[in-house]
């Protein structure tokens, strides 16, 4: 039709992404989110992606997801003289430092 502006959503061809899979966007995905899912960095979905902005995904929107370009979890050795510790539901700065006999500002 002339002037119709609709996308016929069967002619759009899925984005090419070499090296990594294509993800489709579902409700509350964001790339922090996407990132942490699939072992990857935000930085590298966005190089995946250029020219989609992260603030407007769209459920159904296709992106590619990039492999194996997240470090891995840090190592031990990353907190001399102390211990990791895995935040809960709850915690706060003040609350964490008291339970383990220490300071904010040491935390």
């Amino acid at each position: 039709m002339a002037g119709d502006n609709r996308e016929d959503i069967g002619t759009r061809q899925a984005p090419a992404c070499p090296g990594g899979f294509l993800h489709q966007i579902r409700s509350g995905d964001t790339l922090y989110a996407l990132a942490n899912r699939f072992g990857t960095t935000v930085d590298a979905i966005r190089r995946a992606n250029p020219g989609t902005d992260p603030a407007s995904l769209r459920v159904g929107q296709l992106l590619c997801i990039p492999r194996g370009a997240a470090p891995g979890p840090p190592p031990e050795a990353a907190c001399p003289g102390g211990f990791l510790y895995q935040i809960r539901a709850g915690d706060t700065f003040y609350a964490i430092a008291r339970r383990h006999g220490t300071t904010v500002d040491a935390i």
